[in-house]
């Protein structure tokens, strides 16, 4: 932990125009050592492509015979993953598969079942195509848009040594505006708050209208990701003199 005295002067929330639409707070300490130390935070972010797709394909059954259930939920589920797995432009996996029961009004036991298929793919043309040849065996019932993570490494790549050109920028103005000439580096703290852990969700209508799907005309799909923000941002402490 670290020990300051009573003199201490804050700044909260002070923003400062680094690169874009970055941001900086910064507070002014000084230690027990009598170091002027100044702590800011240096925030990048872009807007990128997204360049994957995820569709979620469902099945709801309901009846009393959940043998007869099971069989057609199974079948329809091995349909649609055959042929996903034609395609090696489709990465396909089976999803939630859930079945229960209730009781009906003549106590009679009624079985409701429900099974998922996951299939994604960077190839937006395929995954349309594929939209288009199931829609028989199971329901497209999601349409999620990230990014990979190559694409993801190489936009936080490029946003970092657009960090580290703004926190020189800014460290170097702050020592002067503070009277001092110079300054050393403390300490770095890299965040990264990228596509893989804030993905793009579609509610129900964006999907529908995202998928563009017409049960008559069969082959009128079209997708369109948009766009996903990327951010890099770095904690820094330096010591000015």
């Amino acid at each position: 932990m670290r020990q300051t005295i009573a003199k201490k002067i804050v700044m909260g929330a002070i923003p400062f125009l680094l690169w874009q639409s970055s941001l900086m707070a910064q507070s002014l300490v000084e230690s027990a050592d009598s170091r002027t130390e100044l702590n800011f935070i240096t925030t990048i972010s872009e807007e990128v492509d997204a360049d994957t797709v995820k569709l979620t394909f469902s099945k709801k059954l309901t009846g009393k015979n959940q043998k007869s259930l099971t069989e057609e939920l199974n079948k329809s589920i091995n349909a649609v993953i055959e042929k996903g797995k034609q395609n090696p432009a489709l990465t396909v996996r089976t999803g939630d598969y859930n079945f229960w029961s209730r009781s009906d009004k003549d106590k009679s036991i009624i079985w409701e079942m429900r099974g998922e298929v996951d299939v994604s793919s960077r190839d937006f043309e395929k995954a349309r195509e594929f939209i288009v040849s199931t829609k028989d065996d199971m329901t497209l019932d999601g349409i999620h848009f990230s990014l990979s993570k190559e694409a993801q490494k190489s936009t936080e790549d490029v946003l970092l040594t657009k960090v580290a050109e703004a926190f020189k920028v800014k460290a170097d103005a702050s020592a002067k505006a503070f009277g001092f000439q110079n300054y050393t580096i403390k300490s770095i703290r890299l965040d990264t708050n990228s596509a893989q852990n804030r993905p793009l969700l579609m509610s129900a209508p964006k999907m529908m209208r995202a998928a563009s799907f017409d049960a008559e005309a069969g082959d009128a799909v079209s997708l369109s990701g948009g766009k996903i923000d990327v951010t890099v941002s770095a904690d820094a402490s330096i010591v000015l003199y």
